[in-house]
């Protein structure tokens, strides 16, 4: 009887430290990343637009409304898709609010509208424990505004943790102004190795056939006349 007690004992020790782990961790995801669902990271396709930073369309009287229809980038939209499947660490910069976002998540959504999405606020220290908790393979890491990340404490070492687990896939964007400063110099701020780490992918300004492509698109959408310029 002792004998089995011993064993029944030694047995419930490893599934209380699993369960545990188990609480800790969702106790993380919903401390520290957006769209957490039930303690479990969301699909890159089941998650908002907004919460990949993604920003909100506004009507001339400042009123939300919904998001357009995309419209595909002709050039752009193979470039991003031939960097995100050649690259595990992506960097796309480009011009404030010219559409980053948003055509990153529409190709990445693409290829991957099944894997965990992780999204980490830009709290102090967030993605260090993020990462001590455990990144499952085959996540995809969503860095929009990355200079703003850095600031919290984002470095190489962290990324390089992230890139050590097998097929994580690191997708960041940056402002145009944020990116000057990252420059090679003499003088680079701190972060400046984080950068040199990803492929960096150039957001390109809408040409005719982009406008062209959009306007047919949006032509029959109530209010999406002025979307594009």
């Amino acid at each position: 009887g002792l004998v089995a007690a011993a064993v029944v004992g030694a047995a419930t020790v490893p599934a209380q430290q699993m369960l545990g782990g188990t609480r800790q961790r969702r106790a993380v995801l919903a401390r520290h990343t957006a769209g957490v669902v039930h303690g479990k990271l969301p699909r890159l396709g089941d998650i908002s637009l907004g919460q990949l930073g993604v920003r909100a369309p506004r009507e001339a009287s400042g009123q939300p409304r919904r998001q357009s229809l995309y419209a595909n980038r002709h050039l752009l939209d193979p470039a991003l898709n031939d960097a995100f499947t050649k690259h595990r660490f992506v960097l796309v910069h480009g011009p404030s609010a010219a559409g980053k976002s948003r055509s990153s998540a529409e190709v990445a959504r693409r290829l991957w509208p099944r894997r965990s999405v992780l999204v980490p606020y830009q709290q102090q220290g967030a993605l260090a424990e993020l990462i001590n908790t455990g990144i499952r393979p085959q996540t995809i890491v969503w860095l929009d505004d990355l200079d703003r990340h850095l600031d919290a404490g984002v470095d190489a070492g962290l990324v390089r943790r992230l890139l050590d687990v097998s097929a994580v896939q690191i997708i960041a964007t940056m402002r145009a102004s944020a990116y000057e400063t990252f420059k090679p110099g003499r003088l680079r701020p701190v972060g400046a190795d984080v950068i040199d780490l990803a492929h960096q992918e150039q957001f390109t300004e809408w040409d005719q056939e982009d406008r062209d492509q959009a306007s047919s698109l949006l032509a029959g959408q109530p209010g999406q006349s002025d979307v594009v310029a």
